[in-house]
């Protein structure tokens, strides 16, 4: 599939999961994964966002990662980009009240952001939707800041459920590549960041 055909294919089925994203059988899924990412940025990066700093959400969907951490730390900015335009306005809708929160519409492929901008970046279910991982990958490297926190959360392509739900959900999810841990470290070497941490997460 070509670029433009796998990212089409994906605007429009993010379209029509957005009136359905914030329901009961998503948040099943997302609820502890929104919990055990905000947990990781408040372990590592709490002073920086109690002072000040920047966050950036690639692929923000409906915008409650933001929206949860723009109400824990009014001090520092957020700013969350989603190439969907239904779900950037649902994720607008939702933090329209927060004056520390911007949304956008926007390809991860080439971000709208000056060079070393954010202390930290997060990409959540999402890289498996992206066509050219490197590209994004690299786009995330220009725009965080010297020693910046980039968390990258995905399916994990080895647990046997996922290779269940590869089998079911191929009809409807039709433009994706799921990535092993082993996958996504390779990829983040060769792109130049430092590993941290890499681990398991039920699903991801």
């Amino acid at each position: 599939m070509q670029r433009d055909d796998f990212e089409n294919t994906n605007k429009r089925l993010f379209e029509r999961w957005s009136s359905v994203y914030d329901g009961f059988w998503f948040r099943l899924y997302f609820t502890p994964l929104y919990r055990y990412i905000i947990r990781v940025i408040e372990e590592k990066e709490t002073d920086v966002l109690r002072s000040g700093g920047s966050m950036l959400d690639i692929a923000s969907g409906t915008g409650e990662i933001l929206k949860r951490l723009a109400e824990k730390f009014p001090q520092a900015i957020f700013k969350g980009i989603d190439m969907t335009a239904a779900m950037a306005e649902k994720a607008h809708d939702k933090v329209t009240k927060l004056s520390n929160v911007s949304v956008s519409i926007g390809n991860a492929n080439m971000l709208p952001f000056l060079d070393s901008s954010f202390d930290v970046v997060l990409i959540s279910d999402a890289l498996h939707h992206m066509y050219d991982p490197e590209r994004v990958l690299a786009e995330v490297r220009r725009v965080l800041k010297t020693n910046g926190l980039f968390l990258l959360v995905d399916p994990a392509k080895e647990t046997p459920i996922m290779v269940m739900f590869d089998w079911l959900f191929k009809p409807i999810e039709k433009a994706y590549r799921y990535y092993s841990l082993s996958m996504l470290k390779d990829l983040l070497t060769r792109c130049d960041f430092t590993i941290l941490d890499g681990k398991r997460l039920f699903l991801n």
